[in-house]
């Protein structure tokens, strides 16, 4: 759960299947999202909160999620 950098050490926010943000108050996030020809779901995780957060939706579009 710690993101990758690139060869001049700049973060990527991404880490091996999952992107790695910080919300608009600070709190580190992990998440992912996934669609299919008629849903779409998003996993958001708050490690240091214990918050586990998961939208499903009945649509084949990406389900929005804005981190702030």
């Amino acid at each position: 759960m710690t993101t990758q950098t690139t060869k001049t050490n700049e973060r990527t926010g991404y880490s091996l299947g999952w992107f790695i943000d910080t919300d608009s108050e600070g709190a580190i996030m992990i998440h992912h999202s996934g669609t299919a020809a008629s849903y779409s779901s998003h996993l958001l995780i708050y490690p240091t909160k214990n918050i586990v957060i998961a939208f499903l939706a009945n649509t084949g579009t990406d389900t929005y999620f804005d981190k702030d």
